[in-house]
């Protein structure tokens, strides 16, 4: 990434923590020969408002190595919160995030990692408050979500994690 976009990322966060998501699509109408649809992994700074990589998905493949890859290209001279889904919830991404870009991560954990959610789960959410409630409707039903926020003393046995939080849907 070039001086002029990592000044430029640098610039919409006055926090010094640059959030930036990466994700994986499918691209509509994009199929090939082989009728495989090309499948692409972004890394987008959404305050910025600017996609600084993207790389394609190897058949056979799926996407964390690019994901991981991805990572790699990202200045070390700026601080990261970066966000991912469950898939990405990995012990090598979250290493490479924490040690190697000295950087933050936010990542969903789901049945992929079953060690992990059941020990955030044990965690004494009814004594916590929610720090945010959002409601809407969508899919034809409406949708409370609450946000807690707590911080696992022990851990919960996943690197540099200390701190955990979930969101409760009701439909």
């Amino acid at each position: 990434m070039g001086s002029y976009f990592t000044a430029h990322v640098a610039s919409s966060d006055p926090s010094g923590l640059v959030p930036i998501a990466l994700d994986g699509k499918m691209l509509r109408g994009a199929l090939r020969a082989k009728a495989t649809a090309t499948h692409l992994v972004s890394v987008f700074a959404y305050r910025a408002r600017l996609v600084l990589g993207q790389l394609a998905v190897a058949e056979k493949s799926n996407e964390i190595p690019c994901v991981r890859a991805l990572l790699t290209l990202l200045p070390g001279s700026l601080r990261w919160l970066v966000t991912v889904d469950a898939m990405h919830t990995q012990v090598v991404t979250a290493k490479l995030i924490c040690a190697t870009l000295k950087s933050h991560y936010l990542m969903i954990v789901k049945s992929n990692q079953a060690k992990i959610l059941a020990r955030i789960t044990a965690l004494p959410w009814a004594e916590v408050p929610a720090a945010a409630t959002d409601d809407s409707r969508g899919h034809g039903r409406v949708e409370t979500r609450t946000l807690q926020i707590i911080t696992a003393a022990r851990g919960i046995g996943f690197p540099y994690a200390n701190k955990s939080s979930g969101s409760l849907v009701n439909a």
